[in-house]
């Protein structure tokens, strides 16, 4: 699917990781509608595209609101037009240990990381079939692939994304709708890894950071090549993962001995004293 022209509504615009991928959709021609909750944060990145000659409207929206897919889906397209294509981005994660989260927060992850992309994504189907293409890109975690310690929940959400992205593409197969998955794995400057570096922890031995440029681009990627699934991962990641199918007890126990449960341990523990 060409992007240049096509409307598209990009989730968690506001910070992080949502950045990088704006500017790639932009750098392709895409008409963007920037949805966060950080009016100052959108506004200022509308900005900055526009001094690039691309169009991006800010659109402010909470998806935790019970009707906050809804009323997001009515808004971007009342901004750009009818959406050509969806990247659900937004999302959350909390480092703690299972038993120290509350019931809130399993709640909240759980509608924000895969409630909200499911019912948007429903939304703006309709539309995409009747007017003959789309394509809707979910931004996960290879977390949904082999699981991360002390983020059960988050892990949770990325593997439901995978099983509802492997769905949708053999129901839809026929139609002219792609879905796809694209999973970072350790991301420098943004994201759970970012964090958790500034928190303290040190970047396990053998793991390299992959630039978050890198998964702009591959957002770029999936929608014009109808990618199922996309990996940005350097180091052992990859290898590792198909290990894990393979050899899940080996997998685990290499995993283990890579040191990424102690990364995630510490901020864990310092948040659940807190």
């Amino acid at each position: 699917m060409d992007l240049r022209g096509a409307n598209v509504l990009l989730t968690g615009a506001a910070g992080g990781i949502g950045r990088h991928i704006a500017r790639s959709l932009a750098g392709q021609g895409a008409v963007l509608a920037l949805a966060g909750r950080d009016e100052g944060r959108l506004r200022a990145l509308s900005a900055e595209l526009a001094e690039l000659g691309a169009r991006a409207e800010p659109v402010l929206a909470d998806l935790l609101a019970p009707d906050g897919p809804a009323e997001l889906a009515a808004r971007a397209q009342a901004a750009i037009g009818p959406i050509d294509v969806l990247v659900n981005n937004a999302g959350a994660e909390v480092a703690s240990a299972f038993e120290q989260t509350t019931a809130a927060e399993v709640q909240d992850l759980v509608r924000l990381n895969l409630v909200a992309p499911i019912e948007l994504t429903r939304l703006l189907l309709d539309g995409m079939l009747a007017r003959g293409r789309g394509h809707v890109v979910f931004v996960g975690s290879i977390s949904g692939f082999a699981g991360t310690a002390f983020q059960a929940v988050y892990a949770a959400t990325g593997g439901g994304l995978l099983a509802f992205v492997r769905s949708a593409r053999l129901e839809y197969a026929d139609r002219p709708v792609g879905f796809s998955l694209v999973a970072p794995g350790p991301v420098a400057d943004e994201g759970m890894f970012a964090r958790a570096i500034k928190e303290g922890a040190s970047t396990p031995a053998g793991v390299r950071l992959a630039r978050p440029e890198r998964v702009g681009k591959a957002v770029v990627r999936a929608v014009r090549r109808d990618a199922p699934v996309l990996l940005v991962a350097g180091g052992p990641i990859r290898p590792l993962l198909a290990l894990g199918d393979l050899a899940p007890g080996l997998s685990e126990r290499a995993t283990l001995r890579l040191g990424v449960r102690e990364m995630f341990e510490r901020p864990a523990r310092a948040r659940d004293r807190a």
